[in-house]
């Protein structure tokens, strides 16, 4: 059901439309399992006198009060409305409110019984969550939702509200999985969920709304164990071209990487269809280990496809195999949905003919019009930054028997990956890094001004910079050096905050900046990048959007805004833009919060496997059945937390599908 069939007052504006579809809310169903980010419990009715004597404690409590007056205060300070509630055996609390337009509501309630609720201190309650007339229905279980920009808390409810009312799909799960799983239905779910009758009500919303997001991805690792079953002609018995280009490296191969080339080719020679984890840190060298398992294929008469989140990453992976593997008449192709149509028509003519050998793409080569002559191999970079069904795509355009390589930088532990993948995938793990790479040293600093001054001196050493930032642009008044600089309280700082700053402290200097963010267009990011290579902007600032695909080796800095806001595995990657050859490397966390777990972590360990391990150690299984998420860690997570539900659900879906 569509967001917009809600029987409203007045039609959802585009505007919270967009807000709901960028938190994963799509559709009224996905609006009903939005888990409410936690709940008051106001069922029992607390009485004045057995508190009083606990005023040194804040207490979350609902109390039945009796209004005695009301006053509001105006001026220059802070204004304010207070209401005097009385209890029946005469104890009395003081409400306050810092918003003088509830003071005409709290009037009208003058020698009238209410019901309190809230957090109780000292005799007082500021800002309650309920101020309602007395009626016994109140006293219940209250759900909290999170607050979403442009759209009021009240408005949420009366979405919430009508779609309860205006719901009537039909339960995904029939009658004998819930009866197997003991689940409630999806009608009783909802209600568990928005309005709770007591704690029990909650884990049982919360153990349905676990078992529906687990059994898809039961089902796939289900899938996934099927195929790791069926045999394969496609079968790497030529590698010629491969110690060719091996051979002609100015490097040599770590013993990791050629384990995972000699391990895939000689499965792959018996006949086995090879479906593989590709795992390894960042900088560990995984694209010449896909590169020359593709080539490996190629040479044998088939053709291959790597498919990258982003145009950034395509286009370096293409520029980075093409030109190593032109020599060896190896015929390589970029294709992405924003090329000329005659360049991306006659590319499609090509691919269809197998003039191309290798594809590198964006998720546009999964779109219909793309046609394989011969696909012998897909390899999917950054795995867990596509959804299955576009995984599945491109997987479906090759021939029963195609090979499957999964690459992800964001290591898994490994004894996690076998527990996850064990039966259904192969696990090819790059633990050593490349010769001459030094470790990057990374500190903590809460000054931009001392970064920019580190930054100073590598410049001049004829280095070059990345500042990432939060934030794209930001609606405060900018232009203030000094104050950007020394305020007491954290500022959040954006990446056309952080440029000024920088001009301002390099103005005089021949140090430029450069600036790169997801709202650009790809020829626009593009330019910017390639600019940043040939050295014409000694510091690159930018948000998130550098996590993966920018490789400038002549980069030794990374300072990172805010650091305390980003996670564990999203700073990694973010270090992981650095150090990526034998020059000594840094990262600078900027941040007002030096004491966070997760910047200790960032300077104690480089190796992305430890940071993996206590990534999961500081979040836990933490509160993972709200806002909907994506990715694998979600998956992993709902795994930790609930191992026995997931193994009996893996047990009836081998049953059902053996019938």
């Amino acid at each position: 059901m569509r967001l917009e069939e809600l029987n409203l007052k007045r039609k959802i504006p585009e505007n919270k439309l967009k807000m709901l579809n960028k938190k994963g809310i799509n559709s009224v169903e996905d609006l009903l399992r939005c888990r409410p980010r936690g709940y008051y419990d106001y069922s029992k009715q607390t009485e004045l006198k057995d508190v009083a004597d606990k005023n040194q404690y804040a207490l979350r409590l609902a109390f039945r009060l009796t209004v005695s007056k009301c006053i509001r205060k105006m001026g220059k300070n802070k204004p304010y409305v207070k209401a005097t509630c009385v209890s029946s055996d005469g104890s009395i609390i003081t409400v306050i409110w810092y918003d003088q337009y509830i003071y005409y509501k709290v009037k009208e309630m003058v020698k009238k019984e209410v019901i309190v609720a809230g957090i109780y201190e000292n005799h007082n309650m500021i800002s309650p969550d309920v101020f309602e007339l007395y009626s016994p229905e109140l006293f219940k279980i209250y759900p909290v939702y999170s607050k979403l920009d442009g759209i009021s808390n009240e408005y949420y409810l009366d979405m919430i509200n009508h779609a309860i009312a205006e719901y009537h799909g039909e339960d995904p799960f029939p009658k004998k999985f819930r009866e197997t799983f003991n689940i409630v239905d999806e009608k009783q779910m909802i209600m568990f969920l928005h309005r709770p009758k007591s704690l029990q009500d909650i884990k049982k919303a919360e153990k349905r709304l676990a078992i529906e997001r687990m059994y898809p991805f039961c089902q796939a690792m289900y899938d996934m164990a099927a195929d790791a079953n069926i045999m394969s002609n496609i079968r790497p018995v030529k590698i010629d071209i491969c110690h060719k280009i091996i051979k002609d490296l100015p490097y040599n191969l770590t013993d990791d990487q050629k384990n995972v080339l000699n391990q895939f080719v000689l499965s792959a020679r018996k006949g086995k269809r090879i479906n593989a984890l590709l795992q390894g840190d960042v900088g560990s060298g995984k694209t010449i280990c896909a590169t020359l398992l593709m080539v490996s294929i190629i040479e044998n008469g088939y053709q291959a496809c790597l498919m990258a989140p982003t145009g950034i990453l395509a286009v370096q992976h293409y520029e980075e195999i093409e030109k190593m593997l032109s020599k060896y008449n190896i015929h390589v192709a970029y294709l992405a949905s924003g090329m000329k149509k005659s360049q991306r028509n006659s590319t499609l003519e090509k691919i269809a003919s197998g003039e191309i050998d290798l594809v590198v793409a964006t998720h546009s080569v999964i779109s219909e019009s793309v046609r394989f002559k011969n696909l012998g191999i897909t390899i999917i970079d950054e795995e867990h930054k596509f959804g299955v069904i576009q995984r599945q795509a491109l997987r479906e355009k090759a021939k029963e028997g195609v090979h499957n390589i999964s690459m992800s930088a964001t290591p898994i532990p490994r004894s996690l990956a076998q527990t996850i993948y064990g039966n259904c995938m192969d696990i090819y793990t790059i633990n050593s890094m490349p010769a001459g790479r030094l470790p990057i040293k990374t500190a903590i600093t809460k000054s931009i001004l001392s970064m920019l001054e580190f930054m100073k001196r590598e410049i001049n050493a004829g280095h070059q910079c990345y500042i990432v930032c939060p934030l794209v642009e930001t609606n405060e008044e900018k232009g203030n050096f000094e104050e950007a600089t020394n305020k007491k309280k954290e500022k959040v700082y954006s990446v056309e905050e952080i440029e000024h700053i920088t001009n301002k402290y390099f103005q005089g200097s021949n140090i430029k900046t450069g600036i790169v963010t997801g709202r650009m267009k790809e020829t626009e990011k593009s330019e910017i990048i390639n600019g940043f290579q040939k050295n014409e902007f000694q510091i690159l600032i930018a948000t998130t959007i550098i996590e993966v695909g920018v490789n400038v080796p002549n980069t030794t800095v990374i300072g990172i805004i805010n650091a305390n806001r980003f996670g564990l595995a999203g700073l990694h990657q973010l270090r992981g833009r650095v150090g990526r050859n034998s020059l000594q490397s840094y990262c600078i966390l900027q941040s007002e919060d030096k004491n966070n777990p997760r910047l200790r972590a960032m300077c104690q360990t480089t190796n992305g496997f430890e940071i993996a391990e206590e990534d999961l150690r500081l979040r836990g299984t933490g509160d993972i059945v709200g806002i909907q998420q994506s990715g694998l860690d979600i998956n992993v997570m709902m795994m930790l937390k609930y191992p026995r539900l997931y193994n009996a659900m893996m047990t009836y879906i081998t049953n059902e599908r053996g019938k």
